[in-house]
């Protein structure tokens, strides 16, 4: 069922940011609300004119056009070629996938999450927050523009729909994992440092 990842990742993430991240950690409340706030929107559907937008995509670009907004402008720049270069990857493979499916052995959610994983990781190699929201708006606005290419056709398509929530799940999921992974190392060669040096 679509929508399920999604929902599952975001429960994981306010159970973890609410009862195991520290008190005093600020990323515990932003995390916390946005989990809950994202869980609300994703079922609340809007209609522009024949293109359908789920209220969860409304709210992440929305939130991350808010936060670039802040930014320098070289930063913006960087940005906005790197969004872009999402957005460029994102609508290629779901047309290409369109137009000849059969290519497409593995399911295109795990396919599509690997994919923005590794462009957001070359993207930005060392900032997580950026990385995340470079993948975030352009999937996005790859989104916006499948739906509006499709509504030419009279193709129904919902900008920001369930099984796109559960690819940003996924991708999500695989960008937290990898930054655990990444700490458990550093964790464990400072450990085997201190041991050396007794």
């Amino acid at each position: 069922m679509s929508g399920m990842i999604f929902i599952f990742f975001l429960w994981s993430a306010w159970i973890v940011s609410t009862f195991i991240l520290n008190k005093e950690d600020p990323a515990r409340l932003p995390i916390a609300a946005l989990s809950l706030l994202l869980l609300i929107f994703s079922s609340v559907s809007f209609s522009v004119k024949s293109i359908t937008v789920n209220g969860a995509a409304i709210l992440l670009i929305t939130g991350g056009c808010m936060v670039i907004s802040k930014w320098p402008l070289v930063k913006k720049v960087y940005f906005f070629f790197s969004a872009l270069t999402v957005m460029v990857g994102y609508t290629g493979f779901y047309l290409l996938e369109l137009y000849d499916p059969v290519w497409v052995l593995i399911d295109r959610r795990i396919v599509l999450s690997c994919a923005l994983y590794i462009v957001g990781y070359l993207l930005y190699p060392a900032s997580f927050f950026n990385r995340f929201l470079a993948i975030v708006v352009g999937s996005l606005f790859g989104e916006v523009f499948l739906g509006i290419f499709l509504s030419r056709w009279s193709m129904p398509y919902t900008v920001g729909s369930m099984e796109y929530l559960d690819i940003l799940g996924l991708t999500t999921a695989l960008l937290c994992g990898s930054r655990v992974l990444a700490a458990f190392r550093g964790i464990m060669k400072q450990n085997t440092g201190q041991r050396m040096m007794q």
